[in-house]
């Protein structure tokens, strides 16, 4: 279990034992912890607005952390103009907003704006377990990416031209409907 107080993430112990004999001392049972940057709390707001929202409003991100949110996020707008080639996000002069297919990637859709995350995939650790170069590598990630999304988009058509044919309408009898899925 962890704890997060303003800009400090800790964790706890992990087995009992751990746990107790530090408190029995009267410490916390803290194992580790972290203290966020500034660029990590800017990074973490825009995430959540991403992943509980499903909208990123760009004056409601400068005005809390004072920044030019296009020059501050150049290079992440830059990635999800592929996103929006695939119809996952909705990229707009004051916003970025997920689209009703993008909601099935939104996990994806925010890791863009992960510094740690994009990091990793700059030297990834399979890299040096499977000795694959980076260019093969970041090849069939986006072969992959490019498998996903059409497997979503076969799944949608079926669901709109035959909604009997998905297996959401299993799981949600008449009258209850997902909120997430406009037209359900």
């Amino acid at each position: 279990m962890g704890l997060k107080v303003g800009a400090v993430y800790s964790q706890n112990a992990k087995t009992l034992e751990e746990y107790q004999a530090p408190l029995e001392a009267g410490h916390l049972p803290v194992v580790r912890g972290l203290t966020a940057s500034a660029d990590d709390l800017l990074r973490r707001a825009v995430i959540m607005a991403i992943m509980c929202q499903g909208r990123v409003r760009f004056a409601d991100i400068e005005a809390a952390h004072d920044i030019n949110f296009a020059d501050t996020f150049a290079a992440e707008l830059e990635r999800l103009r592929t996103m929006q080639g695939d119809g996952l996000v909705e990229v707009q002069p004051d916003a970025i907003q997920v689209t009703q297919m993008g909601w099935f990637f939104v996990r994806g859709v925010a890791m863009v704006f992960d510094t740690y995350v994009q990091s990793a995939r700059a030297f990834p650790r399979c890299y040096e377990e499977h000795a694959m170069n980076a260019d093969e590598l970041q090849r069939q990630l986006d072969e992959y990416q490019k498998w996903r999304i059409a497997l979503v988009k076969c799944w949608m058509t079926a669901m709109v031209f035959n909604p009997y044919a998905s297996a959401l309408h299993w799981y949600f009898p008449i009258g209850i409907r997902p909120w997430w899925i406009p037209g359900f």
